[in-house]
């Protein structure tokens, strides 16, 4: 049995289920229990009930002995009573200007003065407590809806990938290696959404950035890892500058915990933690009151982020046909091109045919390079407009409960509102203007990251295309430079390594010679069918239609020359046949 111990609530707790003990933010109470789950037992109002322990902070006390027990609840009860008008000022919109809380008003001047030393107490009070907690303590969100910044922005970067194999090397896996200022540590991808759903958890009503999604086929090759580590590098540093995710514990934690056991044991902490964690919205210090506007700013917000989604979507469909078909189909084209300059002379073949090659293989790689730059982080920004509407729909759901609360206990009083239907209808209007400064600030740093990424996405997909027509341009002016070296003289009829170009072998898949440059022409052969494999899985179902019936019709010939065959072989036969009967009876006669 644990000795009786004064404690000041800070936090505001409605009770879920009976037999637990309503707290508001400020109430002094007295802790008769405490229990390793998290639920402690305690007196207050003189009612006894069960209450989070991690809702209360012990009071010091000398403190209490100085000022004497009376002195300390009539300051806390003052505050409390502060705190009620100062939430019921807050609420704007439909219900603004409706007083819910008369009895506690303060609006006479000479009271006001009177209770400024008493809520000055009260402050160096609440300052000799120790309110440091896993969750960092209080959040401030300043004027102008903007996050107070708690630590400054960091990078995160993600390394080389590592093959591993467990099971006696049945089950392989790819391990990331992070690098975080002096730490370095290996992660899986699974490790990933462990941190991902740790802090949906923790804060429920911050949008999380999204993660790469999941592959089961091509897990292990190697185009669709890096793909996977750019990916995983975005959403580690888009929590880095986020300006309260980056302080968790639980990044820190996953980013820190280089040795096995510690990361275990840090993982389950976690887990555990979260579910005794006060709720991240009550830890939230609001310097600007909620009003109508602010409704309907987030009702704006909505409508704009659903035609931004619309808008992407429609640019990363344009920017996949472009770089994935387009490209690839170009590509094929170049090796083609270059290989009909190859049947030339030997002078043309071997400045202008190279530099083909060059060109359609250059293609092919920037159609995956655009991918990583540009198409996927348009995805990736999809998907985190999606979070960000889903998150909105939680502060929607707690300004539905308060609207819908107060409508109800009005028509059902008719009247003032008093006891218990006030706390409640208190508590309510706490979470809801809570949750709306904390989607406003995120709104705000929203549109700063959108304006901050769209020009990085930009910037980024024109320092390629620059890049690629820069080298592309100084090859086309060596390939100019050598055909202007070409001589032109008279008398020279023979055409040197010239082939028929009538012939429509010309872009045939294979040519027979054993020179030197058709030995080239070869090399050149196997990328074009080395292209066209990585293609037939684009290929449509007219396109097989079309080389079903080519082949079709080449079987077809083949059966008619071998039947014209036969019979040309019958019709001989039977014609000496007939010559040595013929030769036969020459001899009766």
């Amino acid at each position: 049995m644990t000795e009786p111990k004064i404690a000041i609530a800070l936090y505001s707790y409605e009770p879920q289920e009976e037999g637990e003990l309503l707290l508001l933010e400020g109430d002094i109470l007295t802790v008769l229990e405490e229990d390793a789950s998290g639920w402690w037992s305690g007196e207050s109002n003189g009612k006894t009930g069960l209450f989070p322990g991690s809702y209360v902070e012990y009071v010091d006390e000398q403190l209490i002995e100085s000022l004497g027990l009376e002195q300390f609840e009539e300051i806390s009860e003052e505050s409390n009573n502060t705190t009620e008008q100062d939430l019921t000022q807050q609420q704007g919109g439909e219900f603004s200007g409706q007083n819910i809380n008369d009895e506690n008003y303060v609006s006479d001047e000479e009271n006001e003065k009177d209770n400024t030393s008493q809520n000055q107490n009260q402050q160096e009070i609440i300052q000799t407590q120790n309110f440091t907690r896993n969750i960092g303590g209080t959040t401030m969100i300043h004027d102008g809806f903007i996050w107070e910044e708690k630590e400054p922005v960091f990078k995160v970067t993600i390394g080389k990938t590592v093959k591993r194999k467990k099971l006696r090397g049945m089950k392989k896996y790819t391990a990331y290696l992070i690098h975080s200022g002096n730490f370095c540590v290996t992660r899986r991808y699974k490790h990933f959404l462990w941190l991902r759903q740790r802090l949906v958890e923790r804060y429920e009503n911050v949008p999380v950035p999204p993660m790469p999604e999941k592959q089961f086929q091509g897990r292990f090759g190697e185009d669709f890892i890096s793909r996977r580590r750019e990916g995983l590098n975005r959403f580690l540093n888009r929590i880095c500058e986020h300006p309260i995710l980056r302080s968790s514990q639980i990044f820190h934690h996953f980013l820190e915990a280089d040795e096995y056991q510690d990361w275990k044991m840090g993982k389950r902490a976690a887990e555990k933690q979260n579910k005794k964690e006060v709720p991240f919205f009550k830890s939230i210090t609001c310097a600007q009151e909620v009003t109508k506007d602010c409704d309907d700013e987030i009702t704006e917000f909505k409508k704009n982020i659903t035609s931004l989604d619309k808008c992407l979507k429609n640019v990363e469909n344009v920017a996949t046909d472009l770089y994935l078909s387009n490209y690839q189909d170009l590509s094929a084209s170049y090796l083609k091109f270059s290989k009909a300059f190859l049947k030339l002379g030997s002078e043309a073949k071997g400045i202008v045919g190279k530099n083909l090659d060059i060109e359609g293989k250059e293609l092919k790689e920037r159609g995956k390079e655009q991918r990583k730059i540009f198409i996927d982080p348009l995805k990736d920004y999809n998907r985190l407009i999606q979070v960000f509407i889903e998150t909105i729909k939680v502060r929607d759901q707690a300004n539905f409960q308060y609207v819908s609360t107060h409508a109800k206990y009005t028509k059902q009083n008719m009247g003032e509102l008093s006891g218990q239907n006030r706390d409640k209808l208190l508590l309510k209007q706490d979470k809801s203007d809570r949750m709306t400064n904390i989607t406003l600030a995120e709104i705000e740093l929203f549109h700063y990251n959108r304006l901050r990424d769209s020009k990085e996405i930009l910037t980024n997909h024109l320092k390629t295309q620059i890049e690629y027509y820069r080298k592309s341009s100084e090859r086309w002016k060596k390939v100019k430079e050598e055909v202007e070296k070409i001589p032109v003289i008279h008398g020279s009829k023979k055409l040197e390594g010239m082939e028929d170009l009538s012939e429509p072998e010309l872009f045939d898949e294979k040519i027979e010679t054993d020179t030197e440059e058709n030995q080239t022409s070869n090399q050149i052969d196997k990328e074009i069918e080395k292209n066209d494999e990585d293609n037939e899985e684009e290929d449509d179902e007219d396109t097989d239609d079309e080389d079903t019936d080519e082949d079709d019709d080449d079987d077809q010939t083949e059966e008619t020359e071998e039947i014209e065959k036969e019979k040309d072989e019958n019709e001989k036969n039977e014609k000496e046949k007939d010559e040595k009967e013929n030769n036969d009876d020459f001899e009766k006669i």
